[in-house]
Parts: C-alpha cells; sequence; structure tokens
C-alpha cells in the first residue's frame, strides 16, 4: 500500500518503483552458477578439514573453525553489497559437517588406539603408567625407540634344589608365590615387567614413560624386595614350606624398546648391551657373596640415603673394560660398620693395599657371615687386586 506501516517503513510504491528501477538499469543480485555454488561448498569443507588435521590442539581447531564460519559470513556480505548473493546455509553445513565427521573418525580411531595399548600394556605396567602412556599422541615408540633406562635381573636362589624336592603343581605354586611377591613391588614403583624367564624376572624402569626417578624406584623396589622375600620364607618356614632367596643385577644404559617377535605373537622388549651387563651382573653376585650388584651408572644418581658398599671391579664376560659394583645395603642392616668399610676403600685406592686389607680383617670379626666380605679378603690376599674376571654369565 502507499501508506507505511510500523513493520515495514517505506511506502509500497516506493519497493515497486526500486524494483522497476533494477530491472530497467539491470542493477540487480547476481546468483552465482551452480557449479561455482558447489565447488564453494566443496571448497568450504576441506579448508574444514584440513584445518582440524594440522592443526593439533583442541581449542585452537575451535578457534580456527569460528574464524573460518565469521570470514566466510563477512565475504558474502561484502558480496551482496557489490550485487552478488552467495549462499552461506550450504557451505557453513558443508564446513561443519565435515568437521564433525573428522572428529568422529578421530575418536573412533583414538578408541582403538587407547583399547590396543591398554591391552598391550596390562600384562608389562601399572595402570598408573598405562595411563601416562596413553597421553602420548602417537604409537611409534611400539616400532623402536632407544632410551636411557634402567634394566633389573632377578634370580631365585635355591630354586633347583628346591624344585627338585617337590611336585610340579607345589613347583609352579611356589614360584607363583615369589614372582607374585616382586612382580606387585616393581609395578608399584612403576617399573615395566619385560618377561619372565624360569624363576628369573627382568624389568625395566623409566621405560617406555620418562620417569625422572627411576634409579631411585628401582633401588627402593631393590630393597624392598630382599625384605619381603624374607618375610615371606619366614612364613613358609613355619608352615614347613621350602624357601627361596633373591639375587638381583641393575644397570643404567641406553637400550631400545619396541614390539619384537613374529607378526602373530610380539612382545614389547627391551635388547643392547645395557640388558647383557644387567643380566650378568646378576650371576656374578655368585661369585662375590653379594645378593645384590648394582654398577657406578646406576648408582650415580642415587641419593646419600641409599646405603651402598663397594664391591671392587669385574671384568663381565664379553666385555673388556673392568667395571665399578655396588651391593645395595637395606636401612636396618646399615651401620657404623659400613663408614669403616668406605674408609678402607679410600685407603686402598691410595696405592696402601695391607692397610686396607686390615681393616676388612676387623670388620669380618663382627660380621663372621658377611660371605661377600670373605670373598673380597680372600682375592686381596691371592691376587693383591680388587678386579675379577668373569669367564661365565
Amino acid at each position: 500500500t502507499p501508506v507505511a506501516s510500523v513493520i515495514h517503513p517505506y511506502p509500497g510504491f516506493e519497493l515497486q518503483a526500486t524494483i522497476l528501477s533494477n530491472i530497467l538499469n539491470s542493477d540487480y543480485l547476481k546468483r552465482l552458477n551452480p557449479p561455482l555454488v558447489a565447488l564453494l561448498i566443496a571448497f568450504a569443507g576441506v579448508i574444514a578439514l584440513l584445518s582440524v588435521r594440522l592443526i593439533k590442539r583442541l581449542w585452537f581447531q575451535l578457534i580456527t573453525l569460528f574464524l573460518i564460519g565469521a570470514g566466510y559470513v563477512l565475504i558474502s556480505v561484502l558480496l551482496f553489497d557489490m550485487g552478488y548473493l552467495i549462499p552461506v546455509t550450504a557451505p557453513l553445513i558443508s564446513c561443519y559437517l565435515g568437521v564433525g565427521v573428522q572428529f568422529y573418525s578421530f575418536w573412533q580411531l583414538e578408541g582403538r588406539q587407547r583399547q590396543k595399548l591398554q591391552k598391550l600394556f596390562s600384562r608389562y605396567l601399572d595402570n598408573s603408567v598405562i595411563e601416562d602412556l596413553l597421553g602420548r599422541k602417537d604409537d611409534t615408540f611400539l616400532k623402536g625407540e632407544e632410551r636411557r633406562a634402567t634394566i633389573m635381573f632377578t634370580d631365585m636362589v635355591g630354586f633347583t634344589t628346591a624344585s627338585e624336592k617337590l611336585k610340579p603343581h607345589e613347583t609352579v605354586a611356589m614360584l607363583n608365590a615369589y614372582h607374585s611377591v616382586f612382580v606387585e613391588i616393581a609395578l608399584s614403583r612403576r617399573g615395566m615387567l619385560d618377561k619372565y624367564i624360569g624363576d628369573a624376572v627382568m624389568m625395566v624402569f623409566g621405560a617406555p614413560v620418562h620417569d625422572e626417578d627411576a634409579n631411585l624406584q628401582a633401588a627402593l623396589t631393590l630393597l624392598e624386595a630382599q625384605e619381603e622375600f624374607t618375610k615371606l620364607s619366614e612364613e613358609r618356614q613355619e608352615h614347613g614350606l621350602p624357601t627361596l632367596g633373591i639375587r638381583l643385577g641393575v644397570h643404567t644404559d641406553n637400550i631400545i624398546l619396541g614390539n619384537i617377535g613374529h607378526p602373530r605373537r610380539m612382545d614389547f622388549t627391551a635388547i643392547g648391551s645395557g640388558v647383557n651387563i644387567s643380566s650378568r651382573l646378576e650371576g656374578a653376585n655368585r661369585h662375590l657373596g653379594t645378593y645384590n650388584l648394582v654398577s657406578e651408572a646406576f648408582c650415580i644418581t642415587l641419593p646419600d640415603e641409599i646405603h651402598r658398599r663397594e664391591m671392587g671391579r669385574v671384568v663381565l664376560k664379553g666385555l673388556q673394560e673392568p667395571m665399578r659394583v655396588f651391593e645395595l645395603i637395606r636401612e636396618q642392616d646399615a651401620d657404623d660398620w659400613l663408614e669403616e668399610w668406605a674408609k678402607a676403600w679410600e685407603i686402598y685406592k691410595t696405592g696402601a693395599q695391607t692397610e686396607a686389607l686390615d681393616i676388612w680383617k676387623a670388620l669380618l670379626t663382627q660380621r663372621p657371615d658377611d660371605q661377600a666380605l670373605v670373598k673380597l679378603i680372600d682375592r686381596m690376599v691371592e691376587s693383591d687386586s680388587d678386579i675379577i674376571e668373569l669367564t661365565s654369565k
């Protein structure tokens, strides 16, 4: 009508005149060709997908998608002022629908990946470590990576003798009882159960998840395991059951971690010279009369609260250079004698072997059952050297 209304403040004849003028002067909105519209919709979807794939953080992805949508709307407004009409709803729907599909795919893939890793590592790691591992953005570590880590080998003392007197099911029950005690302690201290080797166990600390306190956790595992084995053996002895002891070897070195084996049967495991050294340190306990032997590379990062005594140097089978080794001492076993032991080594390293030997012999009167001390004195008397060369593993 020629009268303006509240909603439409322009008289009807002016609208009609404007339309007529636009037609006569060809000054009207132009729609884009359908193929160009389809290309624009596809382009919007591709841009959105690329932004999701190239930008890793979720918040940045959402901000980028908002900016893309806002930018597109702004461009459509500018083109409208220039006389061009471009679709807005369809491209934006295409954009965000494509992103939704991408997010769903990522969610499905990540879910399958989490299930795969949880199933794989539930055999090796404590749940808290698995959660840290799942926080990693990829699984390339499964294909192999080099890590600085601490390797621990254990062996059951007296297993062969005890198993000869037991029935098969009794042997298995005994072994499981002792394995369960050790593995539970090690897993609670963020160790990775690498494998069982009969009555032996291989653990790795500081991998596959990096742990600044890996060596401390390994040392505490060693000391606690010795304590718990003593308690378990006392309980078994009260019930007339055979008992076992534990020997351990620990070394810190660069190792290679990865899924190794046949495609139908693979294990996530550690390999490298550091693994061999740790295993041979465990075996060297028999020659030195100790119940645990740790390398200098392992000890160097331990706090003073972890008591230890130096045991000299060993040349392990397959190696050329001697390695300085130590035995960790439980808190309740540490006393003034440990200071005397360290003093003897200080004197020995100055070249005064006789004076050092006198201190060790004096300690023997206080500790007559210390087989490590007995073997050390015998070695010093026979060869006048702290180096022992081992020809067997």
